[in-house]
């Protein structure tokens, strides 16, 4: 039950100006602050909590800021579509741990010396693979890779899945002369006997994802 009700004829049910704080809230078993918006418009620019000023800013005493929704939560990077605009996580010391941007690439952030600061980028695929990669040597022409089992928890190896291979040697050529869930064989073309180095990359459908292709995507608004 509420102990203070507003119903003003104007835009503010509560409007308060503080030094330090505007609008104190406080509940030992509830919510300090609840709202509930009115927002029948198509335009997002209205809800529940509006923050002004040059910075919008949420803020917790405690230990964990906790988000709950009972639907989809959308963030709009660039709600007047003015701009290029990221939505950052920092960690302890304000570095940047985090960066997704609104043009819809997957990126991080990486220190480069002189060079400051620098983004890197997501490798996109129509489906979903996961990969390792390794290096193995040839003995007298041939060798069996096992495959790590923790990788292999993670990904499908009785279907289909792909090994590139990287000779680091003078030889006749590599190729997989089989492939199982435990691990590839490796051999040298022509019968060759090389004991040379080479590296390799497998890359395989995650497991439980393995029929995602270019799955459509409705528009979020």
């Amino acid at each position: 039950t509420p102990g203070f009700i507003v119903m003003p004829s104007g835009n503010h049910g509560v409007y308060g100006i503080g030094d330090t704080t505007g609008v104190y809230g406080y509940s030992g078993s509830g919510f300090g602050v609840e709202a509930e918006g009115n927002d029948s418009s198509s335009d997002d620019r209205y809800g529940d909590l509006v923050l002004g000023g040059g910075r919008g800013e949420i803020f917790t005493f405690g230990s964990f800021l906790d988000l709950y929704s009972d639907g989809s939560v959308y963030i709009d990077l660039d709600d007047d579509n003015n701009g290029d605009h990221c939505f950052t996580v920092l960690d302890g010391n304000d570095a940047s741990v985090g960066q997704w941007c609104e043009d819809g690439t997957k990126s991080a952030v990486v220190q480069t010396g002189e060079y400051g600061q620098r983004a890197v980028y997501s490798i996109e695929s129509p489906e979903v693979w996961l990969e390792d990669f390794g290096t193995a040597t040839l003995t007298d022409g041939a060798v069996k890779v096992s495959i790590d089992p923790i990788f292999a928890k993670t990904v499908n190896l009785e279907g289909e899945y792909h090994v590139f291979l990287t000779p680091l040697g003078d030889c006749r050529g590599l190729y997989v002369a089989a492939k199982t869930a435990t691990y590839f064989e490796v051999r040298e073309l022509g019968g060759g006997a090389s004991n040379i180095a080479f590296d390799y990359r497998i890359v395989a459908k995650r497991l439980g994802l393995e029929d995602l292709r270019l799955e459509p995507v409705p528009d979020a608004k």
